[in-house]
Parts: structure tokens; sequence; C-alpha cells
């Protein structure tokens, strides 16, 4: 018993662990477009054999320079709802340590974000597959605007 708890302890260490290890955060290059962080929630999903699951999940967006943050993140509950429909009318799949593909999502959530707003304010759409808290300074970018709307 005590064995299994100990590689639980550890299996979630390394989970929790590589998130932080992870080299290309936004925020990392040079770029002069500002980045907006949504609140983290559980996004709907399939697993391999095609039962609902749910998976951690936070967006960050790259806006355009001329996009009025405070506007955007008004708007983030409408952007918010909109993704979950996309979400769940078409679920992700996710494989085994509830790993997603993360370009094939991000690409996917800009347009439904996009078209949330009516029109092109998000450049790149960057997909975490964990839960940040809004004061856990190691997982954020000290350059990440946080919509705080929920």
């Amino acid at each position: 018993m005590r064995v299994v708890g100990i590689v639980l302890g550890f299996l979630l260490g390394v989970f929790l662990a590589q998130p932080l290890l992870a080299a290309d955060k936004p925020g990392s290059k040079s770029s002069d477009n500002p980045y907006v962080r949504l609140a983290s929630f559980l996004a709907p999903g399939l697993n391999a054999g095609g039962k609902r699951v749910q998976f951690p999940m936070t967006l960050v967006f790259e806006v355009s320079k001329d996009t009025d943050i405070r506007r955007f993140c008004a708007m983030s509950p409408r952007i918010r709802d909109a993704i979950m429909l996309e979400m769940f009318k078409k679920p992700v799949k996710v494989g085994k340590g509830r790993r997603i593909n993360k370009t094939t999502v991000a690409t996917r959530l800009t347009s439904v974000a996009n078209g949330a707003l009516g029109k092109v304010t998000i450049v790149e759409t960057h997909v975490f597959n964990e839960i940040m808290q809004r004061t856990s300074g190691a997982a954020n970018s000290a350059e990440w605007r946080i919509c705080k709307n929920r």
C-alpha cells in the first residue's frame, strides 16, 4: 500500500513538473502583441475507448496590438461559451496521461474565438493541458494579462 502511494506521488510530481520544463511558453518570443490568459477550466474530450473524459485546459491568446484588452476581457465569457459549445460538438481526442494535440486544438479554437468576437482579433492561441492558478508565478509569464471574468 505504501509503495502504491509513493508511485502515485512520483507520477503526480512528474505530471505537474512537465509544464514547468517546457521551453516554448508564449511571451518568451520578442513579439509586440499582448497575451491574455483566460481562467482555466475542464474541457470535454474522448479517450481511445470512445468514453467522454474531462481534461484541464488553460488558453492564452496572442491578440493584435490594437486590441482593447478591457473589451476583450469583457467578452471572455462569450469566447468561453463558444469554445465550450465547439468542444462539446466535436470533443478532442485525449491520449494517455490526458495528452492532446495542442496545435490542432489551438488552430480550431482560434477560429472559434474570432467568430465569437465578430472580428479577427486573435493572432494565435496557446493551449496548456493544465490548470493555472492566478497566483502560481512559475506557470505564468510576467507579460500575460489575466481576464478575471468567469
